[in-house]
């Protein structure tokens, strides 16, 4: 992947022996796609080993649980759509009433479960069947139960190579989703495809299987770190980028954008061209979804974090002058934008991590929208099959059989037209109609 990214991996915690969450999550997993985000988030852990986030599980078919293997985990809960266990079978009608007729257990099950969240992620992958049917029926109930203003959704968008069929069903959603996002909070994209090919890049002898597990891993990694650095480390200037503040931001309706960028050393500020357009390089393509109108954005901000010694070189006056202008560049409008520096004791390097909020569509939708718009005219068009065609115009020239004669005289013939009833064939006509 991009090496500019960041993870959890890279030693994000330091030496802290702990750290507290801003936000208390909850993510309502729905399908295959979305159960799979949804439970790698709430398999998150602490330093201390201690699980911040909590999931419900919602899908139809049995043996994707299996795949998922989250029996056992405390913080994950398992609802399963009762009548339609074999799953939706790409049917968005079907994978909507299936969550429709089950909806009280569900209900139940975030009342149960969902009690404590400070914010509750709807995820779900657009394409398939039961997540994105159930999508619109989920925002439903949550709005109805308790968490009008306080739920936002997670989206991922499927690849071009999976078909008119799937990727029709993401536009098809999108059409009702935007319709109604004003009265929901953020909405995360993440974009398969431009995750795949900067996957394809690095690691092209692994398998589809590793790439889905390493998106899971990517999400979840990057909500809980910019969870963790607004509450966990330490202000190293006056401007703070607070756990409220992050909540007014996923809050804002529309959709969201995370970008990251880690440098190794501190970059020279009177000589800085190299690491202005890193980091503007960073915000177009963002961590998991690109093509936004940066224009339009309403809340931002900057979180930078490093040790003691590279923050005394670098957190200056000129520091602060270079972020604000990139910030007023990418964010001319944001009615918020701070730009906030931490301590982390024993953090190699430097990492930034950008948020923008309140963002339009990303161009992605209308690319995916011109797929389908291709996938249908191609199915539109009349394919003919030369051979059906050839022996649909085939016609016999019968040559006309001798009659037998008849058993009387030569020259007497038997009327039979007024004793035999014309034979009936069978009408198999429906054969052949849809």
């Amino acid at each position: 992947m991009n090496p500019n990214n960041t993870t959890i991996n890279d030693k994000f915690y330091g030496t802290m022996k702990s750290v507290d969450v801003s936000l208390k999550f909850g993510f309502l997993g729905l399908g295959m796609g979305g159960c799979s985000i949804a439970a790698e988030c709430a398999t998150v852990k602490t330093p201390d080993n201690k699980s911040p986030y909590t999931a419900i599980l919602v899908n139809t078919n049995l043996k994707d649980f299996e795949k998922i293997k989250a029996r056992g985990r405390e913080s994950i809960h398992e609802v399963r759509l009762s009548g339609y266990e074999g799953g939706a079978g790409r049917d968005i009608d079907k994978g909507e009433q299936a969550f429709v007729e089950n909806e009280e257990v569900v209900i139940q099950s975030i009342q149960r479960n969902f009690s404590d969240r400070d914010f509750v992620w709807v995820v779900a992958g657009l394409g398939g069947g039961t997540g994105t049917g159930a999508i619109l029926a989920a925002i439903d109930t949550l709005y109805r139960n308790g968490f009008e203003g306080r739920f936002g959704l997670i989206l991922t968008l499927p690849r071009n190579s999976e078909g008119g069929n799937v990727l029709g069903n993401a536009i098809e959603r999108f059409q009702d989703i935007a319709s109604a996002m004003e009265h929901m909070g953020a909405i995360l994209v993440v974009d398969n495809q431009k995750l795949y090919n900067e996957y394809l890049e690095e690691n092209a002898s692994s398998s589809i299987d590793n790439f889905l597990k390493y998106c899971n891993s990517y999400v979840a990694d990057t909500l809980h770190e910019l969870n963790v650095v607004t509450n966990s480390f330490a202000p190293f200037g006056a401007e703070h980028f607070d756990a409220s503040e992050f909540e007014n931001l996923i809050k804002t309706p529309g959709f969201i954008s995370l970008s990251k960028l880690k440098l190794t050393n501190a970059p020279d500020l009177d000589n800085d061209s190299t690491f202005s357009n890193r980091l503007s390089s960073a915000v177009v393509d963002g961590v998991l979804s690109d093509g936004y109108d940066f224009n339009k954005t309403e809340r931002a901000a900057v979180s930078v974090i490093t040790n003691e010694n590279e923050a005394k070189k670098l957190f200056n006056l000129k520091f602060t002058n270079k972020m604000e202008l990139i910030m007023d560049t990418y964010a001319p409008k944001a009615s918020e934008k701070p730009i906030a520096t931490y301590l982390n004791p024993g953090l190699s390097g430097i990492n930034f991590y950008m948020v923008f909020a309140g963002l339009g569509l990303p161009k992605r939708i209308t690319q995916i929208q011109h797929k389908v718009i291709e996938f249908d005219e191609s199915n539109q068009e009349e394919q003919k099959d030369e051979v059906l065609e050839s022996l649909s115009l085939f016609t016999r020239n019968k040559k006309e059989k001798a009659k037998p004669a008849p058993t009387g005289s030569l020259f007497t013939k038997k009327d039979v037209s007024s004793s035999q009833d014309p034979v009936q064939k069978p009408d198999r006509s429906s054969l052949f109609k849809r």
